[in-house]
């Protein structure tokens, strides 16, 4: 005879075999839903289009890097075995991207080659954040990693600083690294980790070191927790206490090769550095202007993401039940530790500069992850991920025209240099104000470079020459000039100067501002500069003639020799 308890007890276990086969194939389960992987998908399609839909896609630095990978795949050729060489020193990062980049501009064009490596940063910069969240918060909802997609096109990014941002891409493939190695300790995962660390490192010392502040913080705030609930039981402290040190002594360890890497190279890169003022920090940061690079609309779209992710992170504290710390919360304590980084670390150090605005969006994003940590505690709605999605859709629609802009602009430029510029010359670009559309991104400041690639010219300023952290330097010989004609970029009235240069450049390439720039830009970058700078190149009185310029005159090119 069976009892009722026995017969409910039947019925459970049928009702959990017949449901196996449905969460094996995905449906029902909360991390793999087809309509959220289609979902998520069309959203990644949605933010490279940007890259594909312009001839380019302006960026500040962006030639810059295509040109020194070009030259560094091309160091047997004449001319750029003449001027340039290996930088063969510790402290110089940076080969990933300026290789992918001499690749790629060896067998297509530059414009070509960029929209690559920028797309190869929008789909890992997205997929990184969603791998972090399935290793740190493996039942959450994947609909959160929806929340990463305002960030990808941050002020880094327009700013072309290309292996800062594959970095930050690897950065949260280690926190997925990190999480795998704290829970299953092993040599395995402790040789991952230890190779990812050096991967980041030669992309960019930055996010290393923000990289390397994660796991102290992390077994910090659990070694404190665990100590807390132990206070009462002596042997259980000890206990504690020796897991502590052993997760501490493994996580130096394995950590050990890229810290050293990283030391060699911070001594090398010298110890000069610039503070900003705190006030003014906590400012952009609470506007998150990091989001915010061509347009002062822009600003409002961030700040109210900033906004979105704060009340959400206090409404999820407010409502926890029961009202007590979890271990989950160090990644709450990662995120804080993250925001007094963005704070009050130094604006400019060991040669890098924009320190803040690189770091400014990765507490709201440590933050997203603390989320998904939440949500598998409890059931949460979903509104707001997709709300911060929707935003970003928003933010896309206002940089478009921007970007259209921009392109012309650029498209403009390397037309008139193309069409006047020989075979092999040497050539020195200068500036008058600031030339740009954009809100504080100045796409003509390099543009030389990718005119200077199709046709094998030499850039005087080519300003990675002369810096010690780049993979390609001057030649010991031309250093002293290198570094003088790298200055001269910013000098257009000592004219004079330009032909003491060893070698003294066959062309100048003049650009100045063409329009007064639009009002409340100083909130940002500085005061707004009147009309006229291209008038003014007229009573300069340069004895060079003009051989080129633009329709609007913001680009002039002169000949002098």
């Amino acid at each position: 005879m069976v009892s009722p308890s026995q017969q409910a007890r039947v019925s459970k276990e049928r009702l959990a075999a017949s449901s196996a086969p449905a969460l094996a194939d995905g449906v029902g389960h909360p991390n793999r839903r087809p309509r959220e992987t289609i979902g998520f998908s069309l959203l990644l399609v949605l933010h490279v289009l940007p890259i594909w839909c312009f001839s380019i896609l302006a960026t500040q630095d962006g030639p810059a890097h295509i040109y020194n990978g070009f030259a560094l795949l091309h160091l047997s050729k004449a001319p750029f075995r003449l001027f340039y060489e290996v930088n063969q020193s510790f402290h110089s990062a940076n080969w990933p991207a300026h290789l992918a980049l001499g690749v790629l501009t060896t067998i297509f064009s530059p414009g070509f080659a960029e929209k690559t490596l920028q797309t190869a940063y929008v789909v890992a910069f997205a997929l990184g954040f969603r791998h972090a969240l399935a290793r740190i918060a493996p039942r959450a909802p994947r609909v959160i990693s929806w929340a990463a997609f305002p960030f990808v096109y941050s002020y880094p990014f327009h700013m072309g600083f290309y292996s800062y941002c594959l970095g930050i891409a690897l950065f949260f493939i280690g926190l997925g690294s990190w999480a795998t190695f704290r829970a299953r300790p092993g040599t395995a995962s402790g040789a991952r980790w230890t190779v990812l660390l050096i991967v980041v490192f030669l992309f960019h010392p930055l996010p290393l070191v923000l990289l390397l502040v994660v796991p102290p913080v992390e077994l910090g705030y659990r070694a404190a927790l665990d100590l807390w609930r132990a206070r009462s039981r002596a042997r259980r402290r000890g206990a504690v206490f020796r897991g502590v040190l052993a997760r501490a002594v493994r996580f130096s360890l394995w950590s050990a090769p890229a810290l050293a890497l990283h030391a060699v190279s911070a001594v090398g890169r010298g110890t000069r550095v610039e503070w900003q003022s705190p006030l003014r920090s906590a400012i952009s940061l609470l506007m998150l202007s990091s989001l915010s690079s061509h347009d002062i609309r822009e600003l409002f779209g961030s700040a109210s993401i900033a906004l979105l992710v704060w009340a959400t992170a206090a409404w999820l504290l407010v409502t926890r039940r029961p009202r007590r710390l979890r271990m989950s919360d160090s990644w709450l304590a990662v995120a804080l530790a993250l925001l007094l980084a963005a704070l009050f670390v130094p604006d400019k150090v060991s040669g890098g500069s924009l320190i803040k605005l690189r770091v400014e969006v990765l507490p709201y994003l440590v933050t997203l992850l603390w989320v998904g940590c939440e949500a598998m505690r409890r059931r949460i709605g979903t509104w707001q991920p997709k709300a911060l999605a929707i935003a970003s859709v928003f933010m896309i629609g206002l940089r478009l025209p921007v970007y259209a802009r921009l392109s012309r602009d650029v498209a403009a430029h390397d037309a008139v240099l193309s069409s006047v510029l020989p075979q092999g010359s040497l050539v020195l670009p200068v500036r008058i104000g600031f030339p740009s559309d954009s809100l504080r991104i100045d796409v003509l400041l390099h543009a030389l470079d990718r005119v200077s690639v199709e046709r094998g010219i030499i850039d005087l300023g080519n300003y990675q020459a002369v810096q010690t952290y780049f993979p390609l330097r001057a030649r010991p010989e031309i250093a002293s000039s290198a570094r003088n004609a790298s200055e001269l970029t910013w000098a257009l009235c000592d004219h004079r100067a330009w032909e003491q240069l060893s070698p003294p450049p066959d062309y100048v390439v003049v650009t100045a501002t063409k329009a007064m720039r639009r009002p409340l830009a100083g909130l940002i970058s500085g005061p707004a500069r009147p009309r006229g700078d291209c008038d003014r190149l007229a009573e300069l009185g340069f004895p060079y003639p003009e051989v080129a310029r633009t329709l609007d005159g913001a680009v002039r090119v002169y000949r002098l020799r």
